[in-house]
């Protein structure tokens, strides 16, 4: 099992399938559902035919469904069991939910955790099979983001709250967030505002204002940690946008981009070809994480590509047999430093 590996349609996009092939071999490869959303979307696109369409989506969902690729449970259900139930921590490794207790023959107590609906999707699309419902989906995910007038959002952002156009940096708008707010009142409003997001129903938000109320009103972060990281990603983003400090033309993207840092936090690496996440990634992740730039990995991957294609059939075997998903010395090799940094000895 190698470092766990956050990717973005950008870098999944430039790798050919023995790259795919040698991403997995190497990573651990975190699939968020938004990746999920942004490869359907290319079902329905306006300037691919039908039969380009299915060969794209086709070709994405069987690279991002690789051995060791494993689907990430939607953020805003990670929201609402951090809320509510189970805590869900800012550590490496993909938080799962709904496992089954089972007890193996052996008398040992095991547990079996059901596929992600993602994962099923994946898995239909990788072989070509495709609903009406996809097809609808597809269309609705293009529209929304074709329509959104992020351009708009920000003058309405403007107007509403005209002294966010103050702001002059993320690192302004991070420290303020991470202070424990002037009241309680204030500090429920952070609770709330994510909750609504989810959104949790009257009934559970009830219940979870009683919870809070019991334990004795802690700060948000002490709280939820996961659910005060993703109200802290919602408002560097939005002040940011309303300060001028995020591109809001019609054509970026960013309100999907900023998405893939609800799911930075359970990776030891995250690679993007998109700028975006290249100069934001620190305002989200902590010491222990890195960025790598999409080319840089694509690269390192192709050169481990061309290494095994220059093994002999039998020293190949003795390779694989000796040394396993250890990636080969090739100097300077990304892969192999994250290993040292992040994998297994």
């Amino acid at each position: 099992m190698g470092p766990f590996i956050l990717i973005d349609k950008s870098f999944l996009e430039s790798l050919n399938p023995e790259e795919a092939m040698a991403l997995n071999r190497h990573y651990c490869v975190f699939v968020s559902p938004i990746l999920i959303r942004e490869i359907l979307g290319n079902l329905a696109k306006a300037n691919f035919t039908p039969d380009k369409a299915l060969t794209r989506v086709i070709g994405l969902a069987a690279k991002a469904q690789g051995s060791s690729s494993y689907v990430m449970h939607d953020a805003r259900l990670m929201i609402l069991n951090d809320l509510l139930s189970s805590s869900v921590k800012l550590l490496p490794g993909a938080p799962r939910f709904g496992a089954t207790k089972v007890i193996r023959p052996n008398g040992k107590v095991g547990a079996i955790i059901p596929p992600t609906e993602e994962e099923q999707l994946l898995h239909r699309w990788a072989q070509g099979v495709f609903t009406d419902q996809d097809r609808r989906v597809a269309e609705m995910h293009n529209s929304e983001l074709d329509n959104y007038d992020l351009p708009g959002s920000q003058r309405e952002s403007q107007q509403l709250f005209p002294e966010n156009m103050k702001v002059n940096s993320f690192e302004e708008i991070a420290a303020s967030f991470d202070k424990r707010s002037r009241t309680d009142e204030l500090e429920w409003r952070k609770i709330d505002g994510i909750a609504k997001f989810v959104p949790l129903s009257a009934e559970q938000t009830a219940i979870l204002n009683a919870k809070w109320e019991s334990e004795g009103r802690p700060d948000f972060r002490h709280f939820a940690e996961y659910a005060n990281y993703c109200a802290r990603i919602w408002t560097l983003y939005f002040i940011g946008v309303t300060a001028d400090l995020v591109n809001t033309g019609k054509k970026h993207k960013t309100l999907i981009d900023i998405l893939y840092f609800f799911y930075l936090p359970f990776a030891h690496i995250f690679c993007s070809a998109d700028k975006f996440h290249r100069d934001h990634f620190r305002y989200f992740a902590r010491e222990d994480q890195r960025f790598i730039w999409g080319p840089t990995l694509k690269e390192d991957l192709k050169q481990i590509v061309e290494y095994r294609r220059s093994l002999s059939p039998e020293n190949l075997r003795k390779y694989d047999k000796e040394l396993g998903s250890y990636p080969p010395f090739i100097l300077n090799s990304v892969t192999l430093e994250m290993w040292k940094r992040f994998g297994p000895p």
